[in-house]
């Protein structure tokens, strides 16, 4: 068959067969070599910035270290000084007032100890508007002292435009 073409349709045969053979060649060899190239150059990019804040940590380690020694044994020593059921109760109407959350009920449930700690449970009716509860709730979520809401349950009052709102609020205490 080659004897047939002429010296130019060779020639034009042989580049597209070499360019066929390039396509062949780049898309089953050479493209996965390159996406995989990316994918570690991603992950050596990933691990170096790892190891940036690792080593930031590490440089931080003896004021960490101190700083939770302080807060731990803030933490003993507020268990010791006052009942941790009074205290915490006093730390919800202090949070109640600021965020101008009006408690209507509180009913304090025993606690449950788990080990090294205990969860302590308080069911709080109480009466605001959206805006209020959403600032309750943040500051409760925020609060060094480990306050979670658990459950939550809002309605609307009659006649009104505050809501009503049911929640269970749990909160992490070292056992004695």
């Amino acid at each position: 068959m080659l004897k047939i073409l002429t010296k130019r349709e060779k020639t034009m045969l042989r580049v597209a067969a070499a360019a066929i053979a390039c396509g062949v060649y780049a898309g089953l060899f050479l493209a996965p070599a390159l996406k995989k190239n990316d994918a570690l150059n991603a992950k050596m990019r990933l691990t170096a910035t790892k190891l940036q804040r690792y080593t930031q940590l590490l440089s931080q380690k003896d004021a960490i270290r101190k700083e939770y020694g302080r807060f731990i044994s803030d933490l003993k020593t507020a268990g010791k000084k006052e009942d941790t059921m009074v205290s915490t109760l006093s730390e919800l109407e202090g949070y109640a007032g600021n965020a101008s959350i009006r408690l209507t009920d509180v009913r304090p449930q025993p606690a449950k100890n788990e080990g090294a700690y205990k969860v302590i449970l308080i069911d709080v009716r109480a009466e605001g508007s959206m805006e209020n509860f959403l600032k309750f709730i943040y500051s409760l979520e925020n609060s060094l002292s480990l306050l979670r809401v658990e459950r939550l349950q809002l309605g609307s009052l009659p006649n009104s435009q505050a809501l009503q709102g049911n929640l269970s609020i749990s909160k992490l205490a070292i056992s004695e």
